[in-house]
């Protein structure tokens, strides 16, 4: 008899208990889920993307100016890459729209050749 009866005590406590966590779990869940913090959670998440996505234009950016700097400097016939002033626009066929450089060869004077 006392076996039974320290059976349906131990059984009645894991009920209890398993409810109470499962009813602790589901207001949780239904406050995450609730419209407002819905919302708010997106609309954080939407700020720390395009924040992402700004530093990734601006390092792009960056990056392309220099390479661009670097391809004017191998075409001038500066091999080292010499410090050019990145706000120079490049004169209509000058080769600015070059992918990769090693597609590209320096003439005499200068000027960029395509080697295709």
């Amino acid at each position: 008899m006392m076996k039974r009866v320290s059976w349906f005590i131990a059984g009645a406590a894991a009920g209890a208990g398993g409810s109470l966590y499962a009813r602790r779990k589901v207001r949780r869940t239904a406050r995450t889920l609730a419209p407002g913090n819905v919302a708010r959670v997106a609309t954080d998440r939407a700020r720390q993307r395009g924040r992402a996505v700004v530093d990734a234009v601006r390092e792009g950016r960056s990056v392309m100016v220099a390479k661009e700097a670097e391809m004017k400097a191998i075409r001038d016939g500066h091999p080292q890459g010499g410090r050019l002033r990145h706000r120079e626009r490049p004169a209509q066929g000058d080769g600015a729209s070059v992918e990769r450089l090693d597609d590209w060869r320096v003439r005499p004077g200068g000027r960029l050749r395509s080697r295709r």
